[in-house]
């Protein structure tokens, strides 16, 4: 055979001597009888002329790389990572499925040689004793001349000249089986690989001792490092050396949240979150409702907004809206309401265009007032009111935002609605374009009511706490939790973290141990703490039971189900919100954890059920956490027993603080304990969490830029480590007014 041959559909091969002859007469049978085009041989140099033939298209569609290997577009095919470990499985693929839209231009010799180019671009070395009786000669990249065919087949009868053959990670990890699990890329939903979770070490070290399932002792040493340097090679190298990347150019649609506090604040109403209350939900993504990418309408929202807008513009009172009185020239009024009422509703001037379309709109009312209702109407409808801007002008390939831009960003950022007066009148002269502009606008809004009303819905997002008023629990089990402790609950969570992150002075330890909480009369008794009365939430000195975010009733409550408390949603809260480490979904058919049973601690439950070998090898990283929870009870009750009177044990394990598989280990006896661990061993992952988290929430992107959360913590770090400071210092960002 040519040396640029590539045998085809030899799968099946017997090893014996006696057979070697049937090899040969079946290669020539397939050649001359077969139609399919796993049974030709593969040229790949007239596969590279099918590659490149208009009319298949290989070419047009995948492209070639500049080193000469196939598929560098969007329709990438990565030749270190076949999804077919034979040349005639490729070659039937072709045949069958290739090209898209024109399926059957290439198929017998055709895929067969099409087929040979491609995996000819990646060729492996074959030792000739490599051979099994399952036939390597058809692997993926082998290119063989006719005496290296010899000779596999003749050494394949004797096992005393065996060796391994010289096969990379991406190879090895198709050959052992990696790739059937976990997908091609470890984009398998079921068996993902969460690359965030190893380093190159633990990554080692996992699959030389656990991998392939069922036959570790298959690939160990060499093959492990081989295949953990592949897989490790798919995640992007970062670096900073360029500085922070720089948000797109885009339009942010207005939460509900943004758009109920918008109009109230614009129209002086109190009803915007009753309006808001009949849009449909905003899409969660990371556990925040403003990601820019999600939020979008659609023809259900869009009706929404305009019925919306209708209703307000209708009954709303125009007494501190209109500065001119019905008996004002019709031209004179609309030419006062219109720029007036326009800026504030778009959030900058109108250009001259939609102040002339608008006071056209004005005078078609019967009346001034019915003509400034059409304005309304019409203005709360427009993507203009409806949307955020972050377009800018574009100087040299990036573009700066402007001074009504920024006083956009900045107000909703850190107040959740739109700009107020003096904000307008920074940006009418051009007074927000240095970070200390900017830091002095944040730190007057940081110390404004609003601010605390956005803090808290960022805290209870960040915390994955929901409605604590109305959560559903079982009353038998549970009489004594009411809406009322509920909404208490909630108060008390969200004053803890105003004075938190809006005062100086708090560090990342406070948010776990801080030796204090906020309580009412009501939620005191309720937790069994002595001497405080009345309706007020003052500030309380706490003992080891309350105290720090881990131990508030409204997320131990939260993170519990109607009858039980729940540690793997604890443990979870402690690994994705708290440290920034991610999970795979649960494999499908995992099974639920044994119901309530009053003579079976929730400890040994849980355990029974993610003792199941695939469930363990995510649980073993949650559920000792979760367990350190088990002495506050559904209700975010304390406790130290549960059922029949069993004995709580709420010791455990939390390793890999920094990174979910190093080896740090840290024990704990309690909830405080544990608390404990996250102050001082915990404080730089907490801390660089935090600052992604808020990242997350300031900018509506789900996985911000890496470098720019890096460079926010260090400012912070190096500015004095108040938890306040972390927002700050979000304005002075070098990017913080730049889009490209």
């Amino acid at each position: 055979l040519p040396s640029n041959e590539v045998i085809l559909g030899l799968n099946g091969i017997d090893s014996s001597a006696s057979s070697q002859s049937s090899v040969r007469s079946s290669v020539s049978s397939s050649v001359i009888n077969s139609s399919s085009s796993q049974g030709y041989i593969g040229d790949a140099a007239r596969g590279k002329t099918h590659w490149e033939n208009a009319e298949i298209g290989c070419k047009f569609c995948h492209a070639v790389n500049p080193d000469g290997t196939a598929g560098s577009s969007l329709s990438k095919i990565d030749p270190r990572n076949l999804r077919f470990t034979t040349a005639s499985g490729m070659a039937k693929y072709i045949a069958e499925n290739m090209p898209k839209g024109n399926v059957g231009v290439c198929t017998g010799q055709c895929a067969a040689d099409t087929a040979a180019y491609f995996q000819s671009l990646m060729p492996m070395t074959v030792s000739s004793s490599s051979m099994s009786s399952s036939s390597r000669l058809s692997s993926s990249s082998s290119v063989l001349s006719s005496s290296s065919l010899s000779s596999a087949i003749t050494s394949r009868s004797s096992s005393s000249s065996s060796s391994t053959p010289t096969l990379n990670g991406a190879q090895l990890y198709v050959e052992h089986g990696c790739a059937n699990c976990h997908g091609a890329r470890g984009d398998n939903p079921t068996r993902p690989i969460v690359l965030d979770r190893w380093t190159r070490t633990t990554l080692i070290s996992k699959i030389d001792t656990s991998m392939p399932l069922n036959n570790p002792s298959a690939c160990v040493g060499a093959c492990a490092t081989a295949i953990a340097d592949y897989i490790l090679s798919w995640k992007p190298i970062v670096s900073c050396n360029a500085g922070e990347d720089v948000l797109p150019r885009r339009l942010r649609l207005l939460t509900n949240r943004e758009y109920a506090n918008t109009v109230n604040d614009l129209l002086n109403i109190s009803t915007g979150s009753t309006i808001a209350a009949s849009f449909e939900p905003d899409s969660e993504v990371k556990g925040f409702d403003n990601n820019a990418e999600a939020s979008k309408i659609n023809n259900g929202r869009m009706d929404a907004y305009w019925n919306a807008a209708k209703q307000v513009a209708e009954t709303v009172s125009m007494t501190n809206l209109m500065t001119c009185s019905t008996s004002t020239a019709r031209d004179q009024c609309a030419n006062t309401f219109v720029p007036a009422f326009g800026k504030k509703a778009f959030r900058r001037p109108l250009v001259a265009a939609e102040q002339t379309s608008y006071s056209n709109l004005f005078r078609l009312g019967s009346t001034n007032e019915a003509g400034a209702r059409l304005v309304i109407q019409s203005m709360l409808s427009s993507p203009n009111f409806l949307y955020r801007a972050e377009i800018g002008s574009v100087v040299s390939g990036t573009s700066n935002l402007t001074p009504y831009e920024t006083a956009n960003l900045l107000s909703y950022t850190f107040t959740g609605s739109m700009p107020d007066a003096t904000l307008f009148t920074e940006a009418d002269n051009n007074r927000l374009t240095t970070p200390v502009q900017l830091r002095t606008q944040a730190e007057r809004l940081l110390a404004t009511t609003k601010a605390g009303a956005q803090f808290s819905h960022f805290g209870m997002q960040w915390l994955h706490v929901d409605d604590v008023a109305n959560l559903q629990r079982d009353k038998a089990l549970y009489p004594q939790f009411t809406q009322a402790i509920g909404a208490a609950m909630k108060t008390e969570l969200e004053t803890f973290l105003n004075e938190l992150f809006l005062k100086p002075g708090y560090k990342m330890a406070d948010v776990f141990n801080p030796g204090f909480t906020f309580v009412n009369g009501t939620l005191a008794s309720y937790y069994g703490m002595s001497g405080i009365t009345g309706t007020n939430f003052q500030k309380v000195t706490t003992n080891t039971q309350r105290g720090g975010v881990l131990a508030m009733g409204a997320v131990t409550a939260t993170l519990s189900t109607a009858t039980g408390s729940h540690p793997i949603h604890r443990g979870l809260l402690v690994r994705r919100n708290l440290l920034c480490q991610d999970f795979a979904p649960p494999p499908p058919n995992v099974g639920e954890v044994e119901p309530l049973n009053p003579d079976k601690p929730t400890r040994e439950r849980f355990a029974a059920h993610t003792n199941n070998p695939n469930c363990q090898s995510c649980h073993q990283y949650i559920d000792d956490i979760g367990f350190g929870f088990e002495n506050y009870d559904a209700v975010g009750r304390f406790r130290t027993t549960e059922g029949n009177n069993i004995a709580i044990r709420a010791n455990g394990i939390i390793s890999g603080l920094a990174v979910m598989t190093e080896s740090d280990s840290h024990s704990f006896d309690d909830l405080r304990g544990l608390s404990t661990v996250l102050a001082t061993a915990g404080s730089e992952p907490t801390s660089k969490c935090l600052t992604k988290q808020y990242h997350r929430f300031a900018t509506g992107v789900s996985e911000p830029n890496e470098c720019a959360v890096t460079s926010s913590y260090l400012r912070w770090q190096a500015k004095s480590t108040d938890l306040r400071d972390m927002m700050l210092e979000t304005v002075t960002s070098p990017t913080f007014l730049t889009r490209k």
